[in-house]
């Protein structure tokens, strides 16, 4: 059993592993349609995912992590006509590291806006490692971390002591 999400809401992870995206897949009692934000390269785990690199000046078919605030309508075009969608974004500290911390934190806060007015579910994916403690209080603020991910102890193990 996997996590239980509700639409509307999103939430911080550090990770998603393959039983957790399938059950955010089937969450609701269906199959839910994907659209992933990630800055790496391969292909996410989840392969009926529509995937937008974000990079420093977009690119083709991308994003520019310059501009976080574009990916709003990306997200409002894929989820037209398309019922409880899920959106991962798998590059937070890219957006940050191109457009500041607080205009990263304003582009996702905009993101979690759009998905909640058509009934979707938002996961931000975030490396404890590597994530400002202040960007991480914000988010913290904002989201609620993705239940069964242990983002709390994964956090608690990375702070030093």
């Amino acid at each position: 059993m996997g996590p239980h999400v509700m639409r509307g809401l999103g939430y911080l992870a550090s990770a998603l592993d393959e039983s957790t995206l399938s059950a955010l897949r089937e969450a609701g009692g269906g199959p839910r349609p994907f659209l992933w934000f990630t800055s790496r390269d391969g292909t996410p785990s989840a392969n009926d995912a529509e995937v937008v690199r974000v990079l420093p000046g977009g690119g083709a078919n991308g994003a520019d992590a310059r501009r976080p605030q574009d990916l709003r309508a990306r997200v409002a075009g894929f989820l037209e006509g398309r019922e409880g969608g899920i959106v991962i974004v798998d590059c937070a500290d890219l957006l940050a590291t191109q457009s500041g911390a607080e205009r990263a934190v304003r582009g996702l806060q905009d993101l979690h806006e759009e998905v909640a007015s058509r009934g979707a579910v938002l996961v931000v994916l975030l490396d404890p490692r590597t994530t400002s403690a202040r960007m991480l209080a914000w988010l913290e603020r904002e989201f609620e971390t993705l239940p069964g991910v242990a983002l709390d102890r994964v956090l608690a193990a990375s702070l030093p002591t």
